[in-house]
C-alpha cells in the first residue's frame, strides 16, 4: 500500500506555524488539555476550554486549534500505521514549509504524533459526529457571492451603452478527495431568493431537531450554530 502523503490546506499553514513556534511545555499543555476535555458540543467550546490553559491571542488560539482539527479530522478513522505515517507526513511537510525558522522540530513532531491520541477525546468525538455529518464525495468550505454591472454595448461600440446587466455569480470552495477545488456558478435574483427560503426552512427544521434531542437527553454535535 502506498504512502499517505499529507496535504495541508493554505488556511491551516498559519496555525501549524504558529504551534510549531510555542515553547514545548506550552505545546505539551495543549495536548494534555485536549485530552482531559470535558464533554463538549462543538469547536468553539474546545477553544475556551483551551483559552483558560494556554496563554495565546484568541485569533492564533484558534488558528491553532483549527489546525488540529483538520489533522485530527483525517486521521479519525484511520488504522494506527496509517495515523503514524499521516501525522509524520505532516511534519516533514512543515519542516520544509517552514525550514527558515529554528523551531524545535522533535517537540513539535511529539505533539503532532499526540494527535492520534485524541481519538478518544471530547475533540474525537465531535470530530467523528462531524465525519458522520459530512461523509459524502464533496464538502463546502466556503461560499462568497460576487456582484459585478456589465454594460452592453451596440453593435458600434463607440456609441454610449443604454442598458446594463447587474451579474451574480456564486464562488463555492469545497474539498474533493483531499484536495481545495473552485467552481463559479451563474445566478440571478430568483435563484437567490429561492436559496434564501431553502436555507431559512434548513435552518428551522436544525433547530426543531435539536429540541427534540435535547428532550430525549441527547447531547447534539454543534457545528457554527
Amino acid at each position: 500500500m502506498a504512502k499517505r502523503k499529507s496535504i495541508i490546506p493554505n488556511r491551516y499553514l498559519t496555525g501549524l506555524r504558529t504551534l510549531a513556534a510555542l515553547p514545548k511545555p506550552t505545546q505539551e499543555a495543549l495536548i494534555q488539555t485536549l485530552r482531559g476535555a470535558e464533554p463538549i458540543t462543538s469547536i468553539s467550546e474546545v477553544i475556551n476550554v483551551v483559552s483558560h490553559t494556554i496563554d495565546l491571542e484568541r485569533e492564533k488560539l484558534t488558528e491553532v486549534i483549527d489546525a488540529i482539527v483538520s489533522l485530527t479530522g483525517a486521521i479519525i478513522n484511520d488504522r494506527k500505521e496509517e495515523q503514524k505515517e499521516f501525522l509524520e507526513s505532516v511534519v516533514e511537510n512543515a519542516e520544509a514549509q517552514f525550514k527558515k525558522e529554528k523551531y524545535d522540530w522533535d517537540t513539535f513532531r511529539q505533539t503532532i504524533h499526540g494527535i492520534a491520541d485524541l481519538e478518544e477525546s471530547s475533540l474525537g468525538l465531535i470530530l467523528k459526529t462531524r465525519s458522520a455529518s459530512i461523509d459524502r464525495p464533496l464538502v463546502l468550505l466556503s461560499t462568497e457571492v460576487i456582484s459585478d454591472i456589465r454594460p452592453v454595448f451596440y453593435t458600434d461600440s463607440s456609441k454610449q451603452p443604454l442598458v446594463s446587466a447587474i451579474i451574480q455569480s456564486l464562488r463555492v470552495q469545497y474539498m474533493e478527495n483531499r484536495e481545495e477545488k473552485t467552481s463559479y456558478f451563474a445566478i440571478d435574483m430568483n435563484d437567490i431568493n429561492t436559496l434564501i427560503v431553502q436555507l431559512e426552512a434548513a435552518r428551522i427544521r436544525h433547530e426543531t431537531l435539536r429540541e427534540v434531542l435535547r428532550k430525549a437527553s441527547i447531547i447534539t454535535y454543534q457545528d457554527g450554530g
